[in-house]
């Protein structure tokens, strides 16, 4: 693991020599950022977002290894409170879902365009406190920065929102307090739970101290005895979160057909009955047990065990690659 010495670290020279890169190639990136950035648009998913993106940006693999460098001395000089749940060692979305479980209300909202609002000079003042001097707080920051501000997709910016949003979540956490609820933050989404929330002109004030904006079509209000949703994952259970049950009936239903029709008939099948979703695809379809493994392992891998199956009687994949036995050790929690 690399270790950064900010205090030590006063110009191109010295930087370079930490981050293991030659001086010419950080002057490169600071003279001609748009080199080493790749704008990606995501299609979002859900009726109500039909023909709207998510931009990410692909990040050059040089710089990609740099800003991971960065990315892992910052977060190695940071412990961060248990209501920051996002891009933190050992918390997942799992983890976040479960400081919400069996309440009378979940409150949901989002952060409008969050790394976008996050400027370079809210950046540059983090590496200051980091002991970073004038000069050097400058050269990291527009390493870590595009167009004037975070993006998503470069891998240091998810530490950096975090240290940026240090007094946001503070005041969030004493507004919590007011109302005996439970606060927490993963990224841009943000949940308040208990028996009374936070009214929405008051979250508004906190966010629009720190520059931020409320996005209104995120702001969702979940009632107890109705569906409660936490960063994807329900949380009516007073025990654990669990994976939402129409993705269980989809994916149960996909391998049903997958298996009694064969892989090149069972989106028809499934098309026929208007169960269209987006697992029809064997990455895909991997990807979400994985996911499963990580809330709800024992169902996952009942799940895993027909995919394989499903797989090995296709002739898709190699056997021993496929193996159950070995998918579970790999996806289950140490």
């Amino acid at each position: 693991m690399i270790e950064l010495n900010f205090k030590a670290l006063e110009n191109i020279d010295h930087i370079a020599r930490a981050v293991n890169c030659f001086p010419s190639f950080i002057n490169i990136v600071l003279e001609r950022p748009s080199l080493f950035y790749t704008l990606k648009k995501i299609p979002k998913r859900g009726k109500r977002q039909k023909g709207q993106y998510r931009i990410i940006y692909e990040v050059e693999s040089e710089l990609n290894i740099i800003q991971k460098n960065i990315s892992t001395a910052v977060t190695s000089k940071q412990q961060f409170p248990e209501y920051v749940q996002g891009f933190v060692s050992k918390r997942s979305i799992a983890t976040n879902a479960s400081l919400h479980l069996s309440q009378k209300y979940v409150l949901n909202l989002d952060v409008k365009n969050f790394f976008n609002s996050i400027t370079q000079k809210q950046v540059s003042d983090v590496f200051k406190e980091l002991g970073c001097t004038e000069k050097s707080a400058e050269i990291f920051t527009k390493l870590c920065t595009f167009n004037g501000h975070l993006v998503q997709g470069a891998s240091t910016s998810p530490v950096l929102a975090n240290l940026v949003c240090k007094e946001l979540d503070q005041d969030f956490a004493g507004l919590a307090q007011q109302y005996n609820c439970s606060y927490s933050r993963y990224a841009d989404d943000i949940t308040f739970s208990g028996d009374l929330t936070p009214r929405k002109k008051d979250i508004e004030k906190c966010l629009n101290k720190y520059k931020f904006e409320l996005n209104p079509a995120k702001w969702k209000h979940q009632r107890r005895g109705r569906s409660q949703y936490v960063t994807g994952l329900t949380v009516f259970d007073n025990t654990k979160p669990r994976i939402p049950k129409f993705i269980k009936k989809q994916l149960r239903q996909i391998l049903y057909y997958a298996s009694k029709y064969g892989w090149d008939n069972h989106q028809y099948k499934v098309n026929s009955h208007n169960h269209k979703n987006m697992y029809y695809d064997i990455k895909r379809i991997d990807g979400l047990i994985a996911f499963m493994y990580s809330v709800e392992p024992d169902r996952a891998f009942e799940f895993d065990l027909q995919w394989q199956k499903i797989l090995k009687e296709e002739g898709i994949v190699d056997e021993q690659e496929r193996d159950p036995y070995a998918i579970f050790a790999r996806h289950s929690p140490v």
